[in-house]
């Protein structure tokens, strides 16, 4: 399988919570002007706390602590993990599982009821900072020389970093690829389009050949529309010199009419054209899996921890799977599309510091994460990890190496990214709705998520 060797970058665009089959957050580098009000609330302690310790890194481990995690499907693990560390510590560890998609309601829930769990996942740190209620963790990683800073890859920490400090410790990192049949490729003489112009003649192609070129559902909530829609926009933010300035990355966006404008009329050009599948917008994941898994459409939007499951699929249906960064302009860096990672955040008021610094160094330390990714072929945070499957191996290697940008998830709410996620999908049905209408729907969208929720 051919490498990206194009300079990647890594945008997640309107902060991409819902975007994802796995719900990641995006980005890496990214600065704040948000005033989070006191930061002594939040803060970790000094750093012979975060020094002391030969197995947790601090001094008084023990007690009880309360864990929030969203992947009951790796009960067998978790299990595993909290009784090897209960026996190693004489700690107590209480696990609440949730579905990833009852996350934020949940946390909302827990913060106001002020009894939210010890560690919790999270898929975005910045909001939870603002309110000062998660610690900041920058003096339990740098201790020590950075000792356990340096066990992570850059593109992972920072998805919990805000500012110059770190508000969360990475699980896994992921983003959403294309997936495409490598088998029909073959078959036909086709290779991988270098870029977008490339790209667009092969669907052309495949469409001429009896295939749906694009595989992308639009239900629920925009889904994989969305995404395309977003990752044409972030080609066009990138054009227009928008992706790196301080307003933008702090959540303060300019007006992106124009962009959201182009990018929704080459989106209505692709569907117009066949090349994404009329019964889209109405598509559901598990359709558009199953169509993809028959050899109905050639590409599809996938996120990189699923991969091992289509790998599993494709092999049952006979043909070879292969992946590639959705392909960009000429002059445009190839953009990964909704690079994050799933986060770890502490509570800032939990009575119980020291054991939950001491799980949280468990859950990210080599021996666990080594096993988490054999066990469920994840791309970990951890950069100390191998991965005997050559093309985990390759996501890896992007998702190290990306140049990342996001938007500060302080000023995004989940409710303006779905509204927007929606509004691709609305696009698409409804033929009078013109892409200058769409880009001004966005910028609007945009600013009175701004005027509603910024500090």
């Amino acid at each position: 399988m051919r490498k990206i060797n194009k300079r990647v970058v890594s945008l997640g665009i309107l902060a991409a919570l819902v975007l994802s089959m796995t719900a990641c957050s995006s980005g890496t580098t990214t600065s704040s002007t948000a005033d989070a009000g006191d930061d002594t609330a939040s803060t970790a302690g000094d750093t012979s706390t975060a020094e002391g310790g030969e197995t947790s890194g601090t001094s008084n481990v023990g007690g009880e602590i309360e864990w929030l995690h969203i992947w009951p499907e790796y009960d067998e693990i978790w299990t595993e993990a909290v009784a090897d560390f209960e026996a190693e510590t004489g700690a107590k560890i209480n696990v609440i599982a949730i579905s990833w998609d009852k996350l934020s309601n949940s946390l909302q829930t827990y913060f106001a009821a002020g009894d939210a769990p010890d560690v919790m996942a999270t898929f975005g740190t910045g909001t939870y900072k603002a309110m000062g209620a998660i610690e900041n963790l920058t003096p339990y990683l740098t201790a020590n020389d950075n000792e356990w800073l340096n066990q992570f890859s850059p593109s992972a920490i920072g998805v919990g970093k805000v500012g110059d400090d770190y508000y969360g410790i990475p699980l896994r990192s992921s983003a959403t690829l294309l997936m495409y049949n490598k088998t029909i490729m073959d078959e036909n003489g086709w290779t991988e389009p270098a870029n977008q112009a490339e790209f667009e003649e092969l669907m052309g192609k495949i469409k001429e050949a009896g295939y749906t070129p694009l595989i992308c559902p639009g239900n629920p909530e925009g889904y994989q529309i969305a995404a395309v829609g977003n990752n044409l926009a972030e080609h066009e933010l990138y054009k227009s010199g928008k992706l790196e300035t301080p307003e933008y990355l702090t959540g303060h966006v300019s007006d992106l009419s124009a962009e959201f404008t182009t990018a929704a009329a080459k989106l209505r050009e692709w569907f117009n054209n066949g090349y994404i599948d009329a019964a889209a917008p109405g598509m559901t994941r598990e359709e558009a899996q199953q169509s993809f898994l028959t050899q109905k459409g050639v590409f599809f939007f996938a996120n990189n921890n699923e991969y091992s499951d289509y790998v599993s699929g494709a092999e049952e249906a006979g043909f070879e799977l292969g992946f590639m960064a959705m392909p960009a302009p000429d002059g445009v860096p190839t953009i990964v599309n909704n690079l994050g990672s799933d986060t770890w955040m502490l509570n800032a008021s939990s009575e119980n510091k020291d054991t939950a610094i001491a799980w949280l160094k468990y859950l990210s330390s080599d021996e666990f994460m080594q096993k988490f990714a054999d066990e469920t072929g994840s791309v970990v945070g951890n950069k100390n990890v191998t991965y005997s499957n050559p093309d985990v191996q390759q996501f890896a290697d992007i998702f190290s190496s990306v140049n990342s940008y996001k938007v500060n998830t302080d000023y995004v709410s989940n409710a303006c990214n779905v509204d927007i996620n929606m509004e691709f999908v609305n696009f698409l049905l409804d033929p009078s709705y013109t892409p200058e209408a769409f880009g001004e729907y966005a910028a609007n969208a945009w600013a009175q998520n701004i005027a509603e929720n910024a500090n």
